[in-house]
């Protein structure tokens, strides 16, 4: 129960910096991630009354440990993941970037449903939601809203 609020509370606290730091954005550029951080605001809240009410009624399970498999599974490999993309961002820019980690989330979850390594059928597929996902965003992002997106340093 305590991991949930702390998580929740951190959530908080962490949207309420976040929201102070776009102030210096144009309007128009802040807009969305304004509103992905009073979303996580809102998340971070709504997590800390769904522990309190389930606590209240009684019908909250009490929490597992942190396992080895766990750890490794779903904090260190997803991080990893995410640093490797940041520096990919750096190097290559925002839509190669999102391509490569929208490839290996999907590929990865693929993985860990099934427990088995993907297949050329999963490989494929991941390929084209990553290049569809990448396009829409591309559409949005650049040629509707006319936003600015990281460029990398070869890109």
């Amino acid at each position: 129960m305590i991991t949930n609020i702390l998580l929740g509370v951190a959530g908080v606290v962490f949207s309420m910096i976040a929201y102070t730091q776009l102030e210096s954005l144009p309007a128009q550029s802040a807009m969305f991630p304004r509103m992905t951080i009073i979303g996580m605001g809102a998340a971070g809240l709504l997590l800390i009354i769904d522990t309190l009410w389930k606590y209240r009624k009684g019908s909250f399970k009490s929490e597992t440990t942190l396992t080895k498999e766990t750890l490794i599974f779903q904090i260190l490999i997803p991080a990893a993941m995410l640093f490797v993309t940041y520096f990919m961002l750096r190097a290559v820019g925002f839509y190669i970037s999102s391509f490569f980690l929208v490839v290996v989330v999907f590929l990865y979850q693929t993985y860990r449903a099934g427990g088995v390594y993907p297949r050329r059928r999963q490989i494929v597929k991941s390929l084209g939601v990553g290049g569809l996902i990448t396009g829409t965003m591309y559409v949005i992002f650049t040629l509707l809203l006319r936003l600015p997106v990281p460029n990398g340093s070869l890109f």
